[in-house]
């Protein structure tokens, strides 16, 4: 049996960092679903009203999700998110914006969930059709 030179590891995926390339780290340890028959709102509250926004639900799991939209939020600004499902199922849920990217006249918003909402994800588990999931 030969011996592998410290080159040759490096070489192998197996000893690679996944995240290596990217410089990414990636610390998720929930399922992240990708669903579009989720009718998504957002519900900013200002001084005197609440203000309503459609946006597109681009992944979700139980502890947050990542939307997109044309208007711009600032970090760390707390929302609610209403989830509507076809079967009429709805959930509200409080939210804060974590990070944000712009491109092409659209803003990505990376949301963490107040608190973990197991109903939720055992909703979206149960009520998914197609089996679409990030990583």
């Amino acid at each position: 049996m030969t011996s592998k030179t410290e080159e040759q590891k490096q070489d192998d995926v197996f000893f690679r960092d996944p995240d290596e390339d990217t410089g990414f780290i990636n610390k998720r340890t929930a399922v992240r679903y990708i669903r579009k028959d989720i009718t998504t709102v957002v519900l900013v509250r200002g001084l005197f009203s609440t203000s309503k926004l459609m946006v597109n639900l681009m992944d979700i799991s139980s502890k947050g999700a990542l939307i997109a939209c044309n208007k711009k939020f600032p970090r760390n600004k707390n929302i609610s998110l209403q989830l509507i499902f076809k079967d009429g199922k709805v959930f509200r849920i409080n939210a804060s914006i974590r990070h944000h990217r712009h491109s092409e006249g659209c803003y990505f918003y990376g949301l963490k969930f107040d608190r973990v909402n197991d109903r939720l994800g055992e909703h979206l588990l149960k009520s998914q059709t197609d089996f679409l999931f990030k990583q």
